[in-house]
């Protein structure tokens, strides 16, 4: 499958996540920046209009991430082991705090040495929110079951004496009755004898 470098770049553009390429470095130094989207120049507060050094990536990071040091322990575990596939969340600095999972593979090449490093920035804060309500309705519907289980246990309960008053008010009844029949006896045979 072959396709233009202009659709490549215009489906890289296109994508919301921020993905970024960082090429195999020449040397012991870090792995420099070989291409990004504008999604991840803007989850980063870089400028769109060129690619950012290693070391503007890395003020970046201090910057945006309220734990930079996961981030760049991110970033120097993948400087480490170039083979490892790493992923994690991190909070943002922002007036209005984000979400941004941070993934990062390894670019092979056609003999699979690790040629390079994918960056993908996903905006996780909508998921991680939707996540939040989802745990605390699933805690309020545990709740509200733990709460109709026991109402159900006071109704049977309920149900159970009101059984036996019922079988007692029966029994009350029946011995009522008699009394009655006895009563009209005694009356029938008093009067047949007066």
């Amino acid at each position: 499958l072959r396709l233009s470098g202009a659709w490549l770049d215009a489906a890289l553009e296109a994508t919301p996540d921020g993905v970024a390429a960082l090429g195999a470095p020449e040397g012991p130094g870090p792995w420099p920046v070989a291409l990004a989207n504008g999604a991840f120049l803007r989850l980063l507060g870089l400028a769109v209009d060129r690619l950012p050094t290693r070391a503007e990536l890395e003020a970046s990071v201090d910057a945006v991430f309220a734990d930079p040091e996961g981030v760049r322990a991110l970033l120097r575990g993948v400087e480490g082991d170039p083979a490892a596939g790493l992923e994690a969340a991190f909070e943002t600095r922002d007036a209005t705090p984000r979400t941004l999972e941070v993934i990062s593979t390894p670019v092979r090449d056609a003999s699979g040495a690790v040629a390079g490093r994918l960056l993908v920035l996903r905006d996780a804060t909508a998921r991680r929110a939707l996540e939040r309500r989802l745990r605390a309705d699933l805690e309020r519907l545990v709740a509200s079951r733990t709460t109709l289980e026991q109402a159900r246990g006071e109704v049977a309960s309920a149900n159970a004496d009101l059984s036996a008053r019922l079988d007692e008010l029966a029994r009350l009844n029946r011995e009522l009755r008699e009394l009655d029949e006895m009563k009209s006896d005694f009356v029938a045979i008093t009067s047949h004898e007066l």
